[in-house]
C-alpha cells in the first residue's frame, strides 16, 4: 500500500505514540513564559562543565536519561536513538549518548532537527524496523554563537533582528504501542529547500519563514485539509520578522481567514480565497471550487476553461450548510459585507452579491450576475447569468429571472 499522499506528505499506516517527553532549558529560557513546562532549568549555562560544548553534551545525556525513565523503560528496551545538534559532526549528541548503550543515528537539520528526528523515527516504527525510539535535539547559545557568528567574548553588537539560539535539549519516546490518551503522530511532512535570498546571518527566522510557508501550503494541497481543521499550527520560532513574512507568504498563495470567524466541520476553503472578520460558515460549505466553465471543440467534446480567480467573502457574512461558492474565472467572486446565505445555495463564478442581501435555500445564481445591495430572495429562486439585479429587489420563492431588473426596491412574485 502506498503511504504517500503527495510529494511531501506520508500517512502512517498506524499512529505512532508519544509515550513520554523530557526537556532541559538554560537560565534565560527558564525566565520565559514556558518556564513551568521544563523538567530541568539550569542556574548556570556551563552546568558545572569546563566548556559550552561539554555543557551541551550533558544536556543531551541527562535529558535522554530522563525521557527513558519517564517512559518507564530501560536502555535495553530502546531500539534506536535519533538525535542531533548544531555543532560540527553533531558532537554534542555523539558524546552525550556515548555511554547510554543504544544504537544511534546522528542527524543534522539545524532548526529542523527535532521535527526531522521525530519524522524519521515515526517512519522507522511504522515500517516495522523498531518499536521504541528516543528522538531529540539540542543546542547551546554560547556554543552556537562561537561556531556560526562570533565568540561572545568579542562583544559584537547584536542587531534588532537577531534571533536567540536556545540553550536546551528536548527528547521524546516514540513507540509502536501506547495508552489511549497519549498524543500520536499520524503523518510526516518533509519540506524542500526554499531560499528567498535572506543574507542576514542574525535573522534566522526570516531565512526559515519561506520554507515554513511553502510546506504548510503543500500539506493543505496534498491532504485536502484547511487551517481550520487544526486547533494549533506551530512552527519553530521564526521571530517577529519571520512570523510576519510567513503570514504574508501564506496569504499570497493560500487562503486568508479573518478574526472571530466560526468555521464548522467539513467546510472546504480553497487556496487563495479570502474570508473577512466575524463570518460564520456552516458545515460542508465549499468556498472556491472551480466555476463551471467549458468551451466546445470541433469534435463536439468540451475543453475545461481554467478558473484562476478566487472567492472573497467580506466581513459579517454567514454562509449556510452545503452552499457552494465557485471561484471566478479571473478576478473574484464577491460576497459583500453582511450577506446571509441559506443552505444549499449555488453561487457561480464571477457573481457579485451586494451587501446585506439575504437569500433563502436552494437558490441558484448563474455566472457573472451582479446582485444589488439589501435584496431579499425566497427559496428556490433561479437567476440566469450575466444579469444585473437592482438594489432592494425582493423575489418570491421559485421566481425565475431571465433579464435585468433595473428599478430599485421592487417586489416580484
Amino acid at each position: 500500500m502506498c503511504k504517500r499522499l503527495g510529494r511531501h506528505t506520508v500517512k502512517l499506516e498506524k499512529p505512532v505514540y508519544i509515550t513520554a517527553a523530557a526537556s532541559t532549558a538554560g537560565k534565560k529560557e527558564g525566565e520565559g513564559p514556558l518556564a513551568g513546562m521544563f523538567d530541568i532549568v539550569l542556574d548556570d549555562d556551563l552546568w558545572g562543565e569546563q566548556s559550552w560544548e561539554k555543557a551541551e553534551s550533558k544536556l543531551v545525556r541527562e535529558t535522554f536519561s530522563l525521557v527513558i525513565k519517564k517512559a518507564e523503560k530501560e536502555p535495553r528496551d530502546i531500539d534506536l536513538c535519533v538525535s542531533g545538534d548544531l555543532l560540527d559532526q553533531v558532537s554534542a549528541s555523539t558524546f552525550g549518548l556515548r555511554d547510554i548503550g543504544v544504537p544511534y543515528l546522528g542527524i543534522y537539520g539545524a532548526c529542523s532537527t527535532m521535527g526531522e528526528a521525530m519524522g524519521l523515527a515515526s517512519m522507522l516504527i511504522d515500517g516495522g524496523f523498531a518499536e521504541n525510539i528516543a528522538a531529540g535535539a539540542s543546542s547551546h547559545f554560547c556554543a552556537a554563537e562561537k561556531q556560526y557568528r562570533a565568540p561572545l567574548g568579542m562583544g559584537n553588537q547584536r542587531p534588532p533582528t537577531t534571533t536567540w539560539t536556545v540553550t536546551g535539549d528536548g527528547a521524546v519516546m516514540l513507540s509502536k504501542n501506547g495508552k489511549k490518551d497519549d498524543p500520536v503522530i499520524t503523518e510526516v511532512l518533509t519540506g524542500e529547500i526554499t531560499d528567498l535570498g535572506v543574507k542576514d546571518t542574525n535573522n534566522m527566522g526570516a531565512a526559515m519563514a519561506p520554507a515554513a510557508a511553502e510546506l504548510m501550503k503543500a500539506y493543505f494541497d496534498e491532504t485536502g485539509r484547511d487551517p481550520d481543521y487544526f486547533d494549533l499550527i506551530a512552527t519553530g520560532d521564526l521571530g517577529y520578522v519571520g512570523r510576519r513574512l510567513a503570514a504574508e507568504l501564506l496569504e499570497k498563495g493560500g487562503c486568508k481567514i479573518g478574526e472571530n470567524c466560526i468555521i464548522y466541520p467539513g467546510v472546504r476553503i480553497y487556496r487563495g480565497c479570502k474570508i473577512g472578520n466575524n463570518c460564520i460558515i456552516q458545515a460542508n460549505a465549499v468556498i472556491g471550487s472551480d466555476g463551471f466553465g467549458f468551451a466546445p471543440t470541433a469534435d463536439g467534446s468540451y475543453k475545461k476553461i481554467p478558473q484562476t480567480g478566487i472567492v472573497t467573502i467580506e466581513d459579517d457574512c454567514e454562509i449556510g450548510a452545503n452552499t457552494v461558492i465557485d471561484r471566478s474565472t479571473m478576478g473574484t467572486t464577491l460576497i459583500e459585507k453582511g450577506v446571509k446565505l441559506d443552505n444549499l445555495i449555488q453561487v457561480a463564478h464571477n457573481v457579485v452579491i451586494g451587501s446585506n442581501t439575504v437569500i433563502a435555500a436552494q437558490t441558484g445564481i448563474a455566472g457573472s450576475t451582479k446582485i444589488g445591495r439589501s435584496c431579499m430572495f425566497g427559496g428556490q429562486v433561479g437567476i440566469a447569468g450575466h444579469l444585473h439585479i437592482a438594489d432592494k429587489t425582493k423575489l418570491a420563492a421559485q421566481a425565475g429571472i431571465m433579464s435585468d431588473i433595473k428599478e430599485e426596491d421592487k417586489a416580484y412574485i
